[in-house]
This record gives structure tokens, C-alpha cells and sequence, in this order.
């Protein structure tokens, strides 16, 4: 069944989901749909247009054979690219606060006296 998916984080409000027979593990295919592999692989039999104007044709769409393990495997290979896409985000974060204290430093070298070595000492 075809719905729209406004509300999902990353898609666009112009674009649609559909709705599983199956049990899923709704992350682990959101991983899966934006992978070189899925796009180059699965999807480049749906895609129709030239260059930016690109679409989803879904009745080829609907003809795609997605892989489908598990809900045990699904289970544990979502854990794992959400914990690898966290740590992430905090090392995104860590890389935020170092340049931002570089920035200060920096700044406070810039402003020290040409010829002071002792104020050099304090930072």
C-alpha cells in the first residue's frame, strides 16, 4: 500500500513509502535505501529522467526484489549502523569543539605582544 511519508525524518514531502507485508525493521531499511549498493544495484531499474530531474517510476519500483532476512538478524545489523551512526555524530561533535578551541587559541596568540615570551608560558 502506497502512503505519504512527510513526516519521516530525511524525506522530502513530495515523496512516498510504502507500507510492508511483512514485519521490518524500519531503520535498518532506511540505512539500506541510501546505500551505493540499493541505489546502483536494486533501484537503477526504477529510475526514469535525466540528471537532476530523475523519478521513481513505481511501477518498476514495485518489481525491485529487496533482500528480506530475519527480524532477529534485521534486528541486530539495525544496533549496529545506529551505534556506528552515533558514535559518529559524537565524534562529528568532538571534531566541532576542537576547532572551536583552535579558533581560540589562535585568536589569543594573535593578539599576544610581539616579544613576550612570558605570556606565552600561560596559554
Amino acid at each position: 500500500m502506497l502512503f505519504r511519508r512527510s513526516q519521516h525524518r530525511d524525506f522530502k514531502p513530495d515523496l512516498y513509502g510504502f507500507r510492508p507485508k511483512h514485519k521490518i525493521h524500519d531503520e535498518l531499511y532506511w540505512h539500506f535505501f541510501k546505500t551505493h549498493l540499493f541505489i546502483e544495484k536494486y533501484l537503477s531499474i526504477a529510475v526514469i529522467g535525466v540528471r537532476d530531474g530523475k523519478q521513481i517510476s513505481i511501477t518498476d519500483f514495485m518489481t525491485v526484489k529487496i533482500p528480506y532476512p530475519s527480524f532477529e538478524e534485521l534486528n541486530q545489523i539495525a544496533f549496529v549502523l545506529n551505534t556506528a551512526l552515533e558514535e559518529i555524530d559524537l565524534m562529528k561533535k568532538e571534531v566541532e569543539a576542537y576547532s572551536r578551541q583552535r579558533l581560540g587559541l589562535m585568536q589569543k596568540l594573535l593578539t599576544l605582544p610581539i616579544g613576550n615570551r612570558d605570556t606565552m608560558d600561560e596559554l
